[in-house]
C-alpha cells in the first residue's frame, strides 16, 4: 500500500489522511532501539486518545495500534499487515535450529512470545484486518484472531513506472539482480553461497544488490574475497532509479526464507524479468513454476544455481519465463489497488460493528 498515493486520492475525494510515523515520536528509540517496539504502541495510543474525536478511523501497522486497542472506544479501527511477524518469527527460528542455533532470549520474548499477543489482541479488537496472502488469511481464521467476515487479502500494488511491455532477452545472461534489505530472513547465506559458485564457474556473471540499506563493509564482507569484485552494491535508491536497475538486469533472484507479499519480486514481474525465487508470497500465490517463474526450494543454494545456470544460456526460456511473470502482473497495478483499499476504508469507517 502506498500511503503517500492514498492520501493523494482520499484528498480528491475529499477526506484527509494523516500519516503517523515512529519519526514523528523520536523520544521512542532514544533508550535503545529495541526499546522502540514497545514505546511506539503507546505513543501512537496516547496521540490518538487525546483526538480520537477527530477521526472516523484509524489503520495501525501491525502491532502498534494494541494500545489503543484497549480502550479504543468508539473510533472505527483497521489492523493492516504487511507480513504477519508470528509467521516470519516462526520462520526465522526454525531457519536458526536447523542451522544448531538459538535466537536470542530477548528477540524471542519480543518477537516470538510478545508479539504474537500483541497481534492477537489487536486484530481482535479490530472491525477490520487486512493481510498480504492467502496462508496469512488462513493463519488469522485459524487463530481466531479474524473472522471471515472482516478480513481481507489486499496486495500492495506495483506503479505504471515499473511496468515493461517490450523487454529484450539478451542471448546470454550475466546480470543477476537482488533487490533486498539486507537482513537474514531474505536468505542472504544462500545466495552468498549461491554466488560464491557461480561466479567461479562463470567469469562473465555479476550480482547487483540493490537496496540494501547497508554499507559495502557489511555486504561485502560477505563474501569471498575473489567474488567482490563480481558484486555491486546499491545501499539507497529511489523508485526511478531501481526501475533502471530491473531494467538493466538479464534475471532477478529471491532467496528469503520468508516474505509475505514481496514487493521486489511484483516489481520484476511488471518489468518482465525472468525469475528465480523461493515458493513465498506473491511468487507462491501468482507464479507457476516452468511458467513464469524458476521455482528453488528454502535454503537450497544448489538449487539456486542450477536454476539460474539453467537460464543463463538459454534465452527461450527466460523470454517465456518473463513474459509469464508479466502478464500475471496484470493484476496488480497501483491505481485499481488503491481504489480497493480507499474503499475498504471507507466501508470499514461507515460500517456498524458485527462483535
Amino acid at each position: 500500500m502506498g500511503y503517500g498515493r492514498l492520501q493523494a486520492r482520499m484528498a480528491a475525494a475529499g477526506h484527509s489522511l494523516e500519516i503517523l510515523t515512529p519519526e514523528r515520536f523520536p523520544w521512542v528509540s532514544r533508550p535503545h532501539p529495541r526499546v522502540a517496539v514497545v514505546l511506539y504502541p503507546l505513543a501512537v495510543a496516547w496521540y490518538l486518545w487525546r483526538r480520537r474525536s477527530a477521526y472516523d478511523i484509524a489503520l495501525f501497522h501491525s502491532y502498534a495500534g494494541w494500545v489503543f486497542h484497549l480502550a479504543k472506544g468508539r473510533t472505527r479501527t483497521m489492523t493492516v499487515f504487511h507480513g504477519i511477524e508470528t509467521l516470519q518469527f516462526q520462520a526465522l527460528d526454525a531457519d536458526h535450529r536447523a542451522q544448531g542455533r538459538r535466537l536470542s532470549w530477548r528477540f524471542r520474548v519480543t518477537h516470538g512470545w510478545l508479539m504474537d499477543r500483541w497481534l492477537a489482541w489487536s486484530s481482535r479488537r479490530s472491525d477490520w484486518v487486512t493481510c498480504l496472502n492467502s496462508e496469512e488469511q488462513r493463519f488469522l481464521l485459524d487463530r481466531g484472531w479474524a473472522t471471515a467476515s472482516r478480513v481481507s487479502l489486499l496486495r500492495h500494488g506495483v506503479p505504471d513506472g515499473f511496468f515493461v511491455d517490450d523487454r529484450t532477452y539478451a542471448p546470454q545472461a550475466t546480470r543477476i539482480l537482488f533487490v533486498s534489505q539486507w537482513v537474514e530472513r531474505k536468505g542472504l547465506r544462500f545466495l552468498v553461497s549461491a554466488f560464491t559458485q557461480l561466479a567461479r564457474r562463470r567469469p562473465d556473471v555479476q550480482l547487483w544488490c540493490v537496496g540494501t540499506r547497508n554499507g559495502d563493509e557489511r555486504v561485502l564482507a560477505d563474501f569471498p574475497e575473489d567474488v567482490r569484485s563480481r558484486v555491486t552494491n546499491v545501499p539507497t535508491i529511489t523508485q526511478d532509479e531501481v526501475t533502471e536497475w530491473y531494467q538493466r538486469a538479464d534475471l532477478f533472484v529471491h532467496t528469503a526464507i520468508n516474505e509475505a507479499y514481496g514487493r521486489a519480486i511484483a516489481e520484476a514481474m511488471a518489468g518482465g524479468l525472468p525469475i528465480v525465487c523461493t515458493p513465498v508470497g506473491v511468487a507462491r500465490e501468482l507464479l507457476r513454476d516452468g511458467e513464469s517463474v524458476l521455482t528453488v526450494p528454502i535454503g537450497d543454494h544448489e538449487a539456486v544455481v542450477a536454476a539460474i545456470e539453467r537460464l543463463a544460456d538459454d534465452q527461450a526460456l527466460r523470454t517465456r519465463l518473463g513474459r509469464g511473470a508479466r502478464a500475471a502482473a496484470a493484476t496488480l497495478r497501483a491505481s485499481s489497488r488503491d481504489n480497493q483499499v480507499f474503499e475498504l476504508i471507507v466501508a470499514t469507517a461507515r460500517r456498524r460493528s458485527d462483535r
